[in-house]
């Protein structure tokens, strides 16, 4: 049959989404509507698909990041003039950072629509962290331009807060969402 061939890859509905709940809700303690949608093998499966360390590795990754900006504004300016930048390169280089993000978001995303998420999570948060050491180690190179390069490469690696809040709406009840997601922000 063709028309399979054309259908688009099933997605489960919102309510099959991972409870938050350290077990999962017994069936006969749900009310009607809910107990034709869910059961507890498929709570089990979602619970394999998305462990609860997941998300603490994300919000780890989302606070090393928030660590890295916290270090660098108030010392970026004073780090490019060590190295003979002007104020215009300055501006160029915070620029970096923020144009490159916004340019690999969406390749990024079809990237991990296309490949498993750890593949492109890991690759993004490896090349966030050898932009940050190679923006640390500009000032032993002695040129201003392996500042421009860290922070490229920082920036391509903080693309993945993109990926950090796809999987937490993948894998958190709609009810918990905020709760979840705030601690992105």
């Amino acid at each position: 049959d063709s028309s399979d061939a054309i259908s688009p890859k099933y997605s489960p509905p919102l309510e099959t989404k991972l409870r938050l709940s350290p077990s999962p809700v017994p069936p006969n303690d749900l009310n009607d509507s809910q107990t034709s949608i869910r059961s507890d093998d498929q709570l089990d499966d979602l619970k394999d698909a998305y462990p609860a360390p997941s998300l603490k590795l994300i919000n780890f990754n989302t606070f090393a990041m928030n660590i890295e900006y916290s270090c660098l504004m108030p010392t970026v300016y004073d780090y490019t003039q060590s190295l003979d930048g002007d104020a215009a390169f300055f501006g160029f280089l915070l620029a970096t950072f923020s144009i490159t993000r916004m340019l690999v978001f969406i390749p990024i995303g079809w990237w991990a629509d296309v490949r498993p998420f750890r593949e492109v999570f890991a690759f993004t948060a490896f090349v966030g962290l050898i932009g940050c050491f190679i923006y640390g180690a500009a000032g032993a190179l002695g040129n201003k331009w392996w500042l421009v390069v860290g922070r490229v490469l920082t920036g391509l690696g903080a693309a993945n807060t993109t990926l950090s809040r796809t999987y937490i709406s993948k894998c958190v009840e709609a009810d918990q969402f905020a709760k979840v997601i705030g601690v992105q922000m």
